[in-house]
């Protein structure tokens, strides 16, 4: 599971202070990403009970900086399967969380006895999330959602890679993780055929791309991802407990 949540800081916080208790938890990978005044958490865990776990442990710290005004709960999106999420809607459902649902196929590259641990790893890894708004489900669901992931599966630089969706408002979103700048440029190479068909075609166009992730494995991926209108969020901390 995937859980986004972006928070505003109107006034000076320590994002040292924040990360410390929030590393006493055990999710996969944790990123702290700022940018003009908006400190983002890129974050993933194993499962529902993790991601509540998760938020009985933070939840007084972080309720304490809510109220003192310091910073305010911008959004919380969650993604992930169905079942998990509806472990954790009691709790964040009244944070006002919005979720997007996995699609099948999918897949994550991480063994499931590396999937959590306490070692540290290089948090060199890169995230790219690109959100369509889609004309043609029907078309997608065959070309983009299970075309393009069994293209990722060829690449050994590939961490994840799922696609969420909401019908409702028509919205794809494509999760994937890879493990530096260069994977990245490579996963780019491998699907620009298709994925530049289906958006010529109309069946999907692209509202943004972000990508996140380290200063220099960002320059990298620049070479492949300026010319995408990408949208660039640099880590400022962070760790990982997972290994390939």
């Amino acid at each position: 599971m995937v859980v986004g949540d972006h928070i505003l800081y109107p006034h000076t916080v320590s994002i040292s202070g924040i990360f410390t208790r929030l590393t006493q938890t055990n999710p996969h990978i944790r990123s702290l990403i700022v940018y003009t005044d908006t400190l983002v958490c890129r974050e993933a865990y194993a499962d529902g009970n993790a991601v509540n776990e998760h938020l009985a442990a933070v939840g007084p710290l972080l309720g304490r900086i809510l109220t003192a005004g310091v910073a305010e709960l911008v959004s919380l999106h969650l993604s992930g399967p169905e079942t998990e999420m509806a472990k954790i809607k009691p709790v964040t459902d009244p944070l006002g969380a919005v979720y997007t649902y996995t699609a099948e196929p999918g897949f994550t590259n991480i063994p499931a006895n590396k999937m959590v641990g306490k070692e540290e790893l290089p948090n060199t890894f890169l995230t790219i999330n690109p959100t369509f708004t889609v004309t043609d489900w029907d078309k997608v669901q065959k070309d983009v959602i299970e075309g393009l992931s069994e293209l990722a599966k060829t690449e050994a630089g590939c961490i994840y890679y799922y696609f969420a969706v909401n019908k409702e408002e028509n919205k794809l979103i494509c999760r994937e993780a890879y493990v530096d700048g260069e994977a990245v440029n490579a996963h780019l190479a491998n699907v620009g055929g298709p994925l530049g068909a289906a958006i010529e075609s109309g069946v999907l166009k692209v509202d943004s791309l972000v990508v996140t992730g380290p200063a220099d494995h960002l320059e990298i991926a620049k070479k492949t991802c300026d010319d995408m209108g990408a949208v660039y969020h640099e880590t400022v901390g962070g760790f990982v407990h997972y290994s390939l």
